[in-house]
């Protein structure tokens, strides 16, 4: 879908082999050099946007290169990474170069709106989510999303009146819920939740060290 995006928004995307999208891969847990290696090879095409699907580590060792190379971008989003608790503990301890990154996630601690089933807002679950791990950083939209999809449980339990199977899987696919979450439905093909969609988020140190 990155390709049909770009050209809605009149960005050309840098041509790969074949005439195709340019795609470069590193290895899990990408060492240095495998990073600089892969930038140097975008660096060459005059790539100035990146998108990339990458876990946490090797999205911190590509922000800390192209910190080091010296190799300035319009923007580089990731998937799975800005929006975890470490990620914004690393921000707020001073690495700057996380505050350079876009993320995509499906929740945020600081979406509006009330759940009708639980009575919390996102800020509030955060609170005390955090206060039960004992953490002063607020939760990814991993546990967001797994007490969505109990609430959603509780809530088709509670219309059907019964813990039967199929009466409480009936309220489940015709379930329009909205939680602190989002718009909790499912999909009738494949029975995956269906939220808000996706988000996209930067992370800033809230505070500023003294110089």
């Amino acid at each position: 879908p990155v390709p049909g995006i770009c050209a809605e928004q009149g960005i050309e995307v840098a041509e790969g082999v074949e005439g195709g999208p340019l795609l470069v891969t590193i290895p899990r847990r990408a060492t240095t050099a495998d990073v600089d290696m892969a930038l140097d090879s975008l660096r060459a095409k005059e790539v100035n946007v990146i998108v990339a699907s990458t876990y946490m580590d090797e999205a911190i060792t590509i922000l800390n290169r192209t910190a080091a190379l010296d190799y300035s971008l319009f923007a580089i989003t990731f998937t799975a990474t800005v929006g975890l608790p470490d990620y914004q503990l690393m921000v707020e301890n001073g690495w700057w170069q996380g505050e350079f990154a876009l993320g995509s996630v499906p929740w945020h601690h600081d979406l509006p709106g009330t759940g009708e089933f639980t009575g919390m807002t996102s800020a509030e679950f955060s609170s005390e989510f955090a206060a039960l791990v004992d953490s002063h950083v607020y939760p990814s939209y991993h546990a967001a999303a797994a007490a969505a999809a109990l609430v959603a449980l509780f809530e088709a339990i509670e219309r059907a009146g019964s813990l039967n199977t199929s009466a409480v899987a009936a309220e489940l696919r015709s379930m329009q819920l909205q939680e602190f979450y989002g718009n909790i439905s499912f999909d009738r093909e494949s029975n995956q939740l269906i939220s808000n969609g996706g988000l996209v988020i930067q992370e800033i140190a809230t505070a500023v060290a003294p110089v």
